[in-house]
């Protein structure tokens, strides 16, 4: 049966007046805005951003066609270019208040529909929960997230106002959305197939079901076009591995009931496998249709199955991404909304309040942790990429970091950051992320972190072998800036450690390129440490062993003449070492 249709005056007045809550998520949203943007002001350009500002600087129908990670990115596209026109990389505020603006809009269409079904005060403590949803932060501290967050907006506000009215005024406003949607991202599948779970149920419904054929034939005729390659393999991988896509499918939808929560994946897949079974056991009574509960679950199932064929060639653990714990959270809140307004007694008994409130204190504290936590990452992953920046245009076109290629790093962020000349040419047209005008002083580098970078990015070129040739001709003795734990003395042309203390080890000054030749009385493990400045960290060393009597050669790399490592050498605990150094 058709859900009855509601008195129109009833709900235009719903539309018009403020009360003292919908002040109040107001005045939320708006500090949400500001606080999050103000945790932004020290990250930078990451991951992905690079990949689309070094291919989408043209002016092309491909540049803004193209599809990225399999998805239609159009709307992406003319969200960022003008941006990168105007502020360019000077500043990363802009970015991620415009990503932060779609959030609020979504907030805004889940509000909005959680007051109408269950009240004000579910939805205020809805509302709240998706604001400062910390378990999908991943979304909330990338300006380039833009994507999956206005496709999600758009949807959302398609959906809820195809639920609102059993016989929707404006269906072309529904459609138009669901288009702007499905051009943003594949997010806007999910939406679709919620309002195509709705109309599959009613009759009634059947007559409005063409407000997906503008978003489905857009969507094809791109995947027909710029998008045919955007599929990859995944239909391949489902086949190859159904029990992992099935796998995929359970740790995605428990993962986006836990988080939500707070309550953890295990919990979660209870509660969703209640709330699956209850929409099966209503659409097979007699009853009226709750349909924001067949919307919702139909939008949080279809997530998962269609992500799932995507990914399916992944570890399964993938479907519990903080991402898409964000599409999810809207549907989850539909869903339980739905159920809560056939309640009519949930929506004005005072004594809920308490409960209420005490299941939205639990969620939201999990939620804040996670978001304290995660923006504690973006911080170092921001530091890090402000370091390869630096690292790239400092030393790019020294043989260890060739001008013309990106380096494999052991961050895989970091590998989406251009070649250096590539990324010189980038910052000469759109300026640096270094230099952020709008947020002076965030920009420094902590020196570890540097280092740290430093060493990933040329870690590669740093060669240890075995040197059976033995010392060459001409090696000399190490400058020597400290020790501790080790006595120093000449020997020849080189110098000899002996381990006096605990953790022995020299400090030594090396021209790069050049390299350090050590022999050890004794078996055992060494380490060398590199750092630009004296200060080293387990991240940037390599380890080894040196076998008694053999002598080992450690070529440092090469960034440049006259550029200088400080190299920290770890001899063996047992026994003398012999170490010298040879030039290039």
């Amino acid at each position: 049966m058709d859900q009855p249709v509601r008195d129109g005056r009833a709900l235009g007045r719903v539309g018009r007046r403020l009360s003292a809550l919908d002040v109040a998520f107001i005045a939320a949203a708006i500090l949400t805005f500001v606080a999050l943007l103000y945790l932004g002001r020290v990250l930078t350009f990451f991951h992905d951003e690079w990949f689309f500002i070094d291919t989408r600087l043209g002016w092309s129908l491909e540049a803004f066609m193209a599809p990225h990670n399999e998805h239609w990115v159009l709307g992406m596209v003319l969200f960022w270019k003008p941006l990168l026109a105007t502020v360019g990389l000077s500043s990363y505020l802009p970015y991620l208040a415009l990503m932060l603006a779609a959030h609020l809009a979504t907030a805004a269409a889940v509000y909005w529909w959680l007051r109408r079904q269950a009240g004000g005060y579910v939805a205020f403590c809805g509302g709240l929960l998706f604001l400062l949803l910390g378990t999908a932060s991943e979304v909330l501290y990338q300006g380039f997230t833009v994507n999956l967050v206005a496709s999600t907006a758009a949807g959302a506000w398609a959906l809820v106002l195809f639920l609102a009215d059993p016989v929707p005024r404006r269906p072309w406003l529904v459609a138009l959305l669901l288009v702007v949607s499905i051009a943003t991202s594949g997010a806007g599948l999910f939406f679709m197939a919620a309002i195509g779970g709705v109309v599959a149920i009613g009759p009634r419904r059947l007559r409005q079901g063409w407000v997906v054929i503008p978003a489905a034939a857009a969507y094809l005729g791109w995947l027909l076009t710029y998008g045919r390659n955007s599929l990859g393999g995944g239909a391949a991988g489902l086949l190859a591995d159904p029990e992992g896509y099935l796998e995929y499918i359970r740790l995605g939808v428990a993962h986006a009931v836990g988080s939500l929560t707070g309550l953890g994946t295990e919990i979660g897949f209870v509660l969703a496998v209640l709330l699956v079974v209850a929409t099966i056991a209503h659409l097979l009574g007699s009853g009226p249709v709750l349909e924001g509960a067949v919307a919702g679950v139909t939008g949080l199932l279809i997530q998962f199955v269609l992500t799932g064929i995507a990914r399916a060639e992944e570890d399964p653990g993938q479907a519990e991404a903080p991402r898409y714990g964000y599409m999810a959270a809207v549907f989850l809140l539909v869903a339980v909304s739905a159920w809560l307004g056939s309640r009519p007694r949930l929506r004005r008994a005072r004594r809920d309040l308490l409960p209420l409130a005490a299941i939205t204190a639990v969620t939201l504290a999990a939620n804040l942790l996670a978001l304290a936590h995660q923006h504690a990452l973006y911080v170092v992953r921001a530091d890090e990429t402000r370091a390869a920046v630096t690292v790239l245009t400092t030393y790019g076109g020294s043989p260890a970091i060739p001008a013309d290629r990106r380096l494999a790093t052991q961050s895989g962020f970091l590998q989406n950051i251009p070649a250096p000349d590539r990324l010189r040419e980038i910052i000469a047209a759109l300026g640096s992320p270094l230099d952020d005008v709008l947020v002076p002083g965030t920009t420094p580098v902590p020196q570890d972190v540097m280092d740290r970078v430093l060493f990933s990015l040329v870690g590669g070129s740093l060669q240890i072998s075995a040197a059976p040739g033995g010392v060459p001709a001409g090696a000399t003795a190490p400058a020597v800036r400290s020790s501790s734990g080790v006595a120093v003395e000449p020997d020849g042309s080189c110098l000899r450690l002996i381990p006096t203390g605990p953790d022995p080890h020299v400090v030594t000054v090396v021209t790069a390129g050049s390299s350090l030749y050590a022999r050890a009385e004794r078996a055992g493990g060494a380490q060398l440490f590199l750092s630009t400045a004296g200060t080293f960290t387990e991240l940037a060393s390599a380890r080894f062993d040196l076998a008694a009597g053999s002598v080992f050669r450690m070529t440092l790399p090469d960034l440049g003449s006259g550029f200088q490592w400080f190299a920290r050498f770890d001899p063996p605990a047992d026994g003398a070492t012999l170490v010298c150094l040879a030039s290039a």
